[in-house]
């Protein structure tokens, strides 16, 4: 079908940095308010604030003071961003504040951290594994609640997870970092940012591991689906076939965008963002930083934060929140949601086929998995499944290699090659090849079975 302008935009927008590979070269980045809005209106009615604090996640494409290499945005997220986030925690209630902090990670990144392959480079950048005193400090973060996660694996095209195995695979993530932390849920929330929709196809299988809701921040540049009236961003979303439904709530126009500097600017804490649990007063907002900023810099900026939506709810408590908690106030309401059962498709599936050779042994690789599950030679929970598994479903998250490079003139054959040393177009391409990696990476580490039918599909 015919790609709209928007579409287009969503695919092109971007900014290009500049490269290092030191972790301690990151600097701590406080995101830029990307959205000016006019003066918000209080809303005294409000009673509670769930607040969620989260950064937009892409393992490549851009980094706030490197070149965004997905090597450099792992080691980001393991080296600075897991324990900047325990260091605010622990600042607030240090210097006596009220005010709570839990910051909202993806199980991806996160498993990572506490499971770090040794020795694993990707274009020759290293991944660097957190010490072991690190690891025990994000730890016990996790256990005071400074540091939680959400039910997806990090931001997926869904559709391109291809087999219901591959999508159990992303899911599974969030279930082993619970298994790790002995936490017993009775129902989980998935995060989706930047990606414009989802299949309804992923529904009856997010049901069935007790996902009860998706909440998605849709890329600015992008349409959204409609879902029933322009205004509506809240539905139950019901599979015709099954009847299983889990909640959608879409929030058009950013992830939402960062929160603003004041009450009166509240940018992506303003009210529009929100959503409120039906039949209450209580309302989920995000503190949401930009592309892989990592969570707020220091404890003062989650006092403001704070500061922000108190002018804008002044008789609202407000605290550090939950998916559990938020949901379980929507599900005892849940009658009073609409209901929705047309499809909502990711508008950014197109870009699967940008590299025809990753996909096509994606594809193989997704075909031999089916295989070896149907013959009961491999099982999806196995231990010796995990690395695989953490490799695979990296091929149908978001980003596909760096933001682009930039070159709207040199169309020609000519013209193309004599600027093909140029450095964006060698680190486009580098970052290409590097998402080919997480294949390989994947193939080395299945184990006997499982690699005997991935040999037989890759073969010529």
């Amino acid at each position: 079908s015919a790609m709209s302008q928007s579409a287009l935009l969503c695919c092109l927008a971007a900014v290009l940095a500049t490269t290092a590979t030191d972790v301690s070269a990151i600097i701590q980045h406080q995101a830029p308010n990307y959205f000016s809005q006019k003066v918000s209106t209080p809303h005294p009615e409000i009673t509670r604030v769930h607040l969620m604090f989260m950064n937009h996640l892409d393992v490549g494409f851009s980094l706030p003071s490197e070149i965004g290499y997905s090597a450099n945005v792992i080691n980001a997220y393991l080296n600075v961003y897991f324990e900047r986030a325990a260091n605010v925690s622990r600042d607030l209630r240090k210097f006596g504040y009220l005010e709570t902090f839990s910051y909202l990670a993806h199980p991806w990144m996160l498993e990572m951290f506490f499971d770090c392959p040794q020795n694993v480079s990707l274009q020759g950048i290293k991944i660097q594994c957190p010490s072991q005193a690190t690891v025990d400090y994000v730890a016990q973060a996790v256990k005071e609640g400074a540091i939680q996660w959400h039910a997806g694996s990090m931001n997926v095209q869904y559709e391109t997870c291809l087999t219901p195995n591959l999508l159990q695979i992303s899911l599974d993530s969030a279930k082993r970092l619970d298994a790790k932390f002995g936490i017993k849920r009775k129902l989980s929330a998935v995060s989706l940012r930047d990606v414009p929709g989802l299949t309804r196809a992923a529904i009856d299988l997010m049901a069935k591991n007790g996902i009860v809701a998706v909440t998605n921040g849709i890329n600015w540049a992008c349409p959204s689906v409609d879902l029933g009236s322009p205004d509506l961003k809240f539905v139950r979303w019901r599979s015709p076939d099954t009847g299983n439904e889990i909640f959608y709530n879409k929030i058009p126009g950013g992830y939402p965008g960062n929160p603003g500097p004041d009450p009166n600017h509240p940018g992506g804490l303003d009210f529009s963002n929100c959503l409120q649990a039906p039949g209450t007063t209580e309302i989920q907002c995000w503190a949401f930083r930009s592309d892989n900023s990592g969570p707020p810099v220091d404890y003062k900026e989650v006092l403001s934060n704070y500061e922000v939506l108190r002018g804008q709810y002044p008789n609202a408590a407000i605290s550090a929140s939950t998916m559990e908690k938020f949901w379980s106030l929507v599900l005892a309401n849940r009658d009073s949601v609409p209901v929705f059962t047309k499809e909502n498709g990711d508008t950014w599936l197109q870009g699967d086929q940008a590299d025809f050779h990753r996909m096509a042994r994606y594809r193989a690789i997704a075909r031999a998995l089916d295989t070896c599950v149907s013959a009961g030679a491999c099982q999806l929970e196995s231990p010796d499944m995990i690395m695989f598994s953490r490799w695979i479903a990296k091929a149908a998250e978001h980003t596909y290699g760096l933001n682009g490079v930039w070159d709207y003139v040199h169309y020609s054959n000519l013209d193309f090659y004599s600027v093909m040393q140029n450095d964006n177009f060698r680190h486009g391409v580098s970052s290409w090849l590097e998402q080919r990696q997480f294949l390989q990476l994947a193939v080395d580490a299945a184990p006997p079975k499982l690699a005997s039918y991935i040999a037989a599909e890759l073969a010529p």
